[in-house]
């Protein structure tokens, strides 16, 4: 857990200067619909592919397995459903992920565009989990909550549902998404690529359902 937390602590930073890297060439333009599904609110986001670069710089990278290509969230009575595709998806559990491949969300609960809870997906003994905390809390506090389930397709990529008590019932929220993934596991000096989509800040707001 202490890679993921330590990679995840420059996710910000990475955010900002994948969408430099991206506005320079041309490619990483994102799409946003927002809207009303059968007693729930939704919003879905695309990406642009090739914009993924090596952790902590702006340099390019190719490497599908962590370029999003789609992003999703849904808000029902009861559950937050989180979805995220990228271009070429790897099963954490048939690939075995290490510790320096797994996703971040981001969600932001008060509309202030600063994140305020993180929702990390990655594999633990062979299974997929995830755990929520608050943004910035240190490494050595417990997690609020477990996620309710994490899941993987290749179709529908990765999944995680988290319970809204554990993210304090927001009235709505926004999210953003970034992988990692770990280009050489165990070699210290290979790249972790890592994408986040929304380019920049966040998706548009999510109600909660009425």
């Amino acid at each position: 857990m202490n890679v993921r937390i330590r990679l995840m602590l420059t996710a910000g930073v990475v955010a900002v200067l994948a969408a430099v890297t991206a506005g320079c060439s041309g490619s990483g333009a994102t799409s946003v619909a927002a809207g009303v599904v059968s007693g729930a609110s939704a919003s879905a986001i695309t990406d642009a592919v090739g914009d993924t670069v090596s952790n902590g710089t702006t340099t390019k990278v190719a490497v599908p397995q962590a370029d999003l290509v789609a992003a999703s969230a849904t808000y029902r009575a009861g559950q937050i459903t989180l979805t995220a595709r990228v271009r070429q998806p790897s099963d954490p559990v048939a690939t075995g992920w290490g510790d320096s491949t797994f996703l971040t969300w981001q969600l932001d609960t008060n509309g202030d565009g600063k994140p305020d809870d993180d929702i990390q997906y990655y594999l633990d003994s062979g299974e997929l989990v995830g755990d929520v905390t608050r943004t910035g809390t240190p490494d050595s506090a417990a997690p609020l909550c477990h996620v309710s389930s994490a899941n993987y397709a290749a179709a529908t990529g990765y999944t995680v549902v988290v319970d809204p008590k554990c993210v304090g019932n927001p009235n709505a929220f926004s999210y953003r998404v970034t992988t990692y993934y770990d280009t050489k596991p165990g070699d210290d000096k290979a790249p972790v690529a890592t994408d986040v989509v929304p380019d920049t800040g966040f998706s548009a707001p999510i109600k909660k359902p009425i």
